[in-house]
């Protein structure tokens, strides 16, 4: 059988901002009443519904034919807005109105938080830290009509009276802390830079969190995560506080592991139960994570050197406490619906990181906005894809699905066959579309025998031959022709998870029967009760392919579960409308 080469390819034309630009804005918030001492903790707040009022903010917007980036030094030093104009979606997450909570408690260092979103430095202390309200000096650094680079700043010279010295414990730290955001031209990703500065003749003990508050694919003017929300860490389990049982709940725990959990239903916000945190734990050091919302399969991806920022930490709302909620009709509300992901130089909040007498910390943190994937496999300042072999209709193929930080280069894309029977499968210019993504495939050659050494390479270039992408995925694994696929089927019984998964509205579902056997394969939802009777009959030994509709069904968690002779397994699927 011939190989089959697959190429998808859009070419966007007519996006006509041909340099960056830098100017000022004015941003209004609107926010519940509320009055502050001098020391920033809240003097008064309404208790009355609609009781609002509005505060003017001086901003600034960066923007290049790709992004509009909005700059709110003024508050914590912030990036407020993300606008990814080849689709016209917002990436960042703004609350609509401010509400003022936790007022008097001891939960955040002023004993008040109010989210305002977007994504914000907090230090030295965890839990927002210090400067999320504080005005951060501004700074432009370079302004051509190539690039733009901006620097916002704060040090740390405040020390509150009265608090919880054993929660709020590193003190009037002195450290300085530099946000480098660079804008340049033809590029969808944006680079940013951290510095922070020990000017001390001491080591010091600190946190730093970069939070991110995210919605990516949102309308402008109305950012918010929906049901399509997905988690993309790469990390098989989680730590989730004692205090947070109900998300717990969703997950199998991890056998002898105290409070460490399977990564699997929560990774969709819509199976968050309640408001909650959540630590991904042993994951692989990867340089990236992000948010993908399969409502629109638009995206955000974080690229950066997770061994200077080993810390995720997950925060969201429950999914149900976020909807149909009038934001100004209950001054202390303050459930809204987003995801917040943060990257920290400590594991988990409360846990001390800590910078040598006069030393600094650098590192960069890459925000790509992405379309037209799924997930994300592999990432660098340049790609972000999702590298994979798939068996369709029993045979196997190479599927690449990917986004370029720059869509104005051409670049050439490879699939080279590794070990005893060297070659290259594809090798192909592709045009970027930035609008929809890039999906480039090839079929692997059936009826070859895979050894050990064998794989398959991915290798991304550019016009002048520079690396991009290099990611190889082993073949040892892969099943060959249909023969062989029987072959190691027909072993044993087997019920394999569904494809796609999260699926909309149909699905497949492939099991194995090595004896002739009567077949029930039916479906139940998160309650338990059947809402599908798939198959029920005698089957012969084979292997067998069945379409699951859930076009009747509302959006969920649902199990399939397989019951032939005394073979009885059970699985997960989520329907996501």
């Amino acid at each position: 059988m011939k190989n089959f080469i697959l190429l998808c390819i859009i070419t966007i034309q007519g996006l006509t901002t041909a340099q960056v630009t830098l100017r000022d804005t004015s941003i209004t918030w609107t926010t519940f009443k509320y009055t502050l001492n001098e020391n920033n903790t809240v003097a008064w707040a309404t208790d009355i519904p609609y009781d609002t009022t509005e505060i003017t903010f001086s901003g600034k917007i960066i923007e290049n034919e790709y992004l509009k980036i909005t700059l709110l030094p003024e508050m914590g030093g912030r990036i407020l807005s993300m606008v990814y104009k080849p689709t016209g979606h917002e990436q960042l997450y703004q609350n609509p109105v401010g509400a003022p909570y936790g007022i008097g408690e001891d939960w955040f260092y002023y004993k008040w938080l109010m989210v305002y979103g977007g994504i914000f430095p907090t230090l030295p202390e965890p839990e927002h830290g210090k400067a999320w309200l504080l005005p951060w000096n501004f700074e432009i650094v370079k302004e051509t009509s190539d690039t733009v680079t901006c620097m916002m700043s704060w040090t740390d010279d405040v020390q509150l009276e009265g608090i919880d010295n054993n929660k709020w414990k590193y003190g009037k730290t002195g450290l300085t802390c530099e946000f480098y955001i660079t804008l340049v031209k033809g590029n969808i990703s944006l680079e940013t830079e951290f510095v922070l500065t020990n000017n001390k003749n001491e080591n010091l003990d600190y946190e730093f969190w970069t939070c991110l508050t995210l919605a990516p694919g949102s309308e402008p003017g109305n950012p918010e995560c929906t049901s399509g929300i997905e988690m993309i860490i790469p990390a098989e389990k989680i730590k989730i506080p004692s205090w947070y049982p109900d998300i717990a709940s969703q997950e199998d725990r991890v056998p002898g592991e105290w409070g460490h959990y399977k990564f699997e239903n929560l990774r969709y916000w819509a199976n968050w139960t309640n408001d909650g945190i959540a630590y991904p734990w042993d994951d692989n050091n990867e340089n990236y994570w992000g948010l993908i919302n399969h409502d629109n399969e638009e995206g955000f991806i974080r690229v950066a050197d997770n061994s200077i920022t080993p810390g995720i930490k997950i925060w969201a709302w429950g999914y149900d406490q976020t909807q149909d909620i009038n934001p100004y009709d209950m001054p202390h509300n303050s459930r809204r619906p987003y995801v917040e992901l943060w990257a920290g130089h400590s594991n988990e909040f409360f846990e001390a990181a800590q910078i040598e007498m006069n030393a600094v910390k650098r590192w960069k943190e890459t925000y790509f906005p992405t379309v037209g994937l799924k997930n994300v496999t592999n990432a660098t300042e340049e790609i972000v894809g999702d590298f994979k072999i798939e068996n369709r209709a029993g045979e196997n193929f190479v599927d690449f699905n990917f986004v370029s930080a720059n869509p104005n280069k051409n670049i050439t894309v490879e699939f080279l066959i590794k070990g005893q029977n060297p070659q290259t499968l594809l090798n192909s210019e592709v045009d970027i579309d930035p609008v929809s993504g890039n999906y480039i495939s090839a079929e692997l050659p059936s009826g070859q025998p895979w050894v050990d050494e064998d794989s398959i390479v991915c290798r991304v270039k550019d016009s002048e031959n520079n690396n991009l992408l290099t990611v190889s995925l082993p073949l040892n694994n892969v099943v060959t022709g249909i023969r062989d696929f029987e072959n190691e089927l027909n072993k044993d019984f087997q019920l394999s998870q569904n494809y796609p998964n999260p699926f909309n509205p149909t699905t497949i579902i492939n099991f194995n029967t090595p004896v002739e056997s009567f077949v029930n394969l039916k479906v139940y939802d998160i309650m338990g009760r059947e809402v599908a009777d798939i198959i029920s009959e005698e089957k012969p030994a084979g292997n067998y392919s069945v379409t699951f509709d859930g076009s009747g069904l509302s959006s969920g968690i649902y199990f399939y579960r397989i019951q032939a002779g005394s073979y009885n397994a059970v699985r997960r699927m989520l329907l996501l409308k």
